[in-house]
């Protein structure tokens, strides 16, 4: 009986869980209330860890149903090792990913099915089903805003029968050949959380040739509520994740995106200091309420981003340089060519130092941060900028010196690179000795009038100069503003609102 069971199963539901007993029951309860015949499928979850009573939910929903469930404990190790774990174990031809807390609609099974057997056979195709907010947080505006602007889903931008690019490869509601993702996956267990798995996964089925297909009916629906809090969390997460990627697929994801200018970080400022005081007394036409709402979660979902990119950085590059022997900073441009060249006659020339690259993060420059001579990386946010782009406490605390004895600027001597770096490294590293190394000729001491001399007027220097002070001036008045936010935002809104209490009283008397 059960070999002939096992025959019929054409659809494998594999859902990873961790500490969410009561989500979990939802969700399995859903799925064992399908459309599809009970013996058309089976459910596999993997309990990623679980503390809580997610065995016995599971143990008394077996009991009560036609339905094959499989339960696997794995030690906590992420939910990409869990799916794993999970497609070993299918028996289906099909594989259908979803997560713990979404709620399967009664036809979701079936409209996979559909589409695997009737529409798109091939062992190479995929299909996205839908997944949208669950009907218990329809008015809450934080997660239609993750849906409609794309952070969390991206179901805005495609319709219902297109083909999708592996940007919309979601493993909420997502189905292929197992035959398929067994040659050519799996998930990389480099990532711990439920963040980044699915892209990079993604990017290799694609590569390998898979199609993606968007069925709009293969219904489910998100049974989480998103607060500012867990959407800054997950955001952060997601920049943390995003160099990951950056470093498994390099040249997909740009993480540099995520930087802004100061200019546009003390506009940013302004107006999350400001919109608060005008949705208070109303001064927000009821019109353009909606667009500000969204504009100002997604400036603080963009901070969010921006400092799981620095943190994630931090951890991919983990601190080497914090000991108590005198530092070399190697600025360097692309030239890997010249790194090579130089490196082992520095380390000779210098060999009680710490070397520290300092460059962008860039393929060739995360080649040079291997080299075994290398002791520590400093990742400068633009490639294209000075690193006066960066804070000088952060970039002083990143490089684990305050006054580096020794820089050496790697490159040729008549580019825009050299000016720029010449210019930190004198101002904002307050280096005592800049070398400069070109692609010929050897390490030799380097003044500003080597800089003029070399295709580089004077009028530029004044003006990179002029540009640097100005960029200054924003960076305090930016740091400024989110001073006077932290320390008197709370008490003006206080007032703000006791004043409203009071006038909207006195109206009412």
């Amino acid at each position: 009986m059960g070999q002939n069971k096992s025959s019929l199963c054409s659809i494998s539901v594999i859902v990873p869980t961790r500490d969410r007993g009561p989500l979990l029951k939802s969700c399995l309860e859903a799925l064992v209330d399908q459309s599809l015949d009970s013996t058309r499928y089976e459910v596999i979850v993997i309990d990623d860890g679980s503390f809580d009573q997610t065995r016995e939910t599971v143990t008394a929903l077996k009991k009560s149903t036609p339905v094959s469930i499989t339960y696997r404990f794995q030690k906590a190790s992420g939910p990409a090792a869990a799916r794993n774990r999970g497609i070993k174990q299918a028996r289906g031809r099909i594989i259908l990913i979803t997560g713990d807390d979404y709620i399967a609609d009664h036809d979701l099974l079936t409209q996979h099915l559909q589409w695997h057997e009737e529409l798109y056979p091939e062992d190479n195709s995929a299909v996205l089903g839908y997944a949208r907010r669950h009907p218990d947080f329809e008015d809450d505006e934080i997660t239609q805003w993750t849906e409609e602007e794309g952070l969390q889903f991206y179901y805005s931008q495609i319709k219902h029968g297109d083909e999708v690019s592996f940007f919309h490869f979601i493993t909420c509601n997502i189905s292929m050949k197992k035959k398929f993702f067994e040659a050519h996956g799996p998930f990389d267990e480099d990532f711990r959380y439920a963040m980044g798995e699915d892209a990079e996964l993604a990017f290799r089925l694609f590569r390998a040739g898979l199609r993606l297909y968007y069925n709009q009916e293969a219904l489910a629906y998100h049974h989480h509520p998103a607060n500012r809090d867990f959407i800054k969390k997950r955001l952060r997460l997601f920049g943390e994740m995003q160099v990951l990627q950056d470093e498994k697929c390099p040249g997909i994801i740009d993480i540099r995106g995520y930087d802004i200018d100061p200019f546009k970080r003390l506009i940013h400022a302004l107006f999350l200091f400001i919109y608060p005081f005008m949705t208070h007394f109303h001064l927000v036409p009821a019109r353009f309420r909606k667009k500000l709402n969204y504009l100002e979660y997604g400036i603080w979902g963009h901070r969010s981003i921006r400092a799981g990119c620095r943190s994630g950085l931090q951890k991919l590059y983990p601190d080497s340089t914090r000991s108590q022997r005198p530092s070399v900073l190697l600025f360097t441009g692309s030239d890997i060519n010249c790194f090579y060249r130089h490196i082992s006659g520095i380390r000779g020339k210098y060999p009680d130092f710490n070397l520290i690259l300092v460059g962008p993060h860039k393929t060739t420059h995360r080649i040079m941060a291997r080299h075994p001579e290398i002791d520590g990386f400093v990742v400068c946010p633009h490639p294209e900028k000075p690193l006066w782009y960066s804070s000088q406490k952060n970039f002083r605390d990143q490089i684990g010196v305050h006054h580096p004895q020794k820089v050496i600027l790697l490159g040729d001597f008549g580019t825009r690179f050299r000016a720029d770096h010449y210019l930190t490294a004198l101002f904002l590293v307050g280096a005592r000795e800049i070398y400069g190394a070109a692609q010929t000729g050897s390490i030799r001491p380097l003044k500003l009038i080597d800089l003029f001399n070399n295709s580089l007027q004077q009028h530029v220097w004044t003006r990179e100069l002029i540009f640097e002070i100005w960029h200054n001036f924003y960076a305090i008045l930016y740091h400024f503003l989110r001073l006077i936010n932290l320390v008197f935002g709370e008490p003006l809104r206080l007032v703000v609102k006791t004043v409203r209490s009071l006038f909207s009283r006195g109206s009412t008397c």
